[in-house]
């Protein structure tokens, strides 16, 4: 067995959340009979999706650089450190086309015919780059919340708030202290969180199937996809 596209889990699991933030009796025998305690669910679903969107992103990190290490690739996802992943994204703005066409598996450009392909496959490059630095920063501001989250849960949502649109959320950075931190999830800020887990997806899906046949199965024949640019956000 060399891989198994495991990734699949957390986007399901980001379209099943926003069905349920959209219906929040989606999937219930019984429907929530109590305002209160709906608005509350909607709430918890929106930081939910947000804490998946952070954990799919560092499975989406070092998958991509497991890929790379490919004579190390079970290796690297065992022995990885948690700093080896905030450090993908805070060098994200530094790298190259090169590099982020070596994350998307593309051979050199040398080895690529005819000449409207290079220009394809480039402008895939440079949409993907953009993506990237986007989802960076989004990683790393939203790091501490997911920590905080995944760790002793030391995260809570605000009253519901019927007139509000966004969730007012706190989230505790030191264990040892009171400290705390307070968001606003606002709707916008999920349809991005959402987007990100869209564009993994895809970038994930595709880049492992090429992987696959070319790395592991040794096929030189493969299939490049192209990406284009999410136009939904600026």
């Amino acid at each position: 067995m060399a891989m198994q596209p495991s990734h699949h889990l957390l986007y399901i699991k980001s379209r099943v959340m926003k069905r349920a933030l959209d219906d929040p009796n989606f999937g219930l025998k019984k429907p929530i009979d109590d305002k209160e305690l709906e608005l509350l669910t909607r709430e918890l679903l929106r930081i939910e999706i947000i804490a998946t969107t952070i954990h799919y992103a560092e499975v989406f990190a070092s998958r991509l650089l497991a890929m790379k290490k490919y004579k190390r690739f079970h290796k690297f996802l065992l022995e990885y450190y948690p700093s080896e992943i905030i450090k993908f994204y805070k060098n994200m703005n530094k790298k190259n086309n090169s590099y982020v066409s070596s994350l998307l598996q593309y051979p050199r450009m040398s080895r690529i015919l005819p000449n409207e392909s290079k220009k394809e496959i480039e402008k895939s490059v440079r949409d993907v780059r953009l993506e990237l630095n986007k989802l960076a920063k989004f990683y790393l501001k939203w790091h501490d919340f997911y920590n905080s989250y995944k760790h002793g849960f030391r995260v809570f949502a605000s009253k519901p708030n019927p007139y509000d649109d966004f969730t007012l959320a706190g989230y505790i950075t030191d264990p040892k202290s009171l400290n705390s931190f307070q968001v606003r999830l606002t709707n916008d800020k999920i349809e991005e969180a959402l987007d990100y887990c869209d564009f993994m997806f895809k970038i994930l899906s595709t880049t492992e199937d090429i992987f696959i046949q070319h790395k592991i199965r040794k096929n030189n024949k493969m299939k490049i996809t192209v990406f284009v640019k999410n136009r939904r956000r600026k």
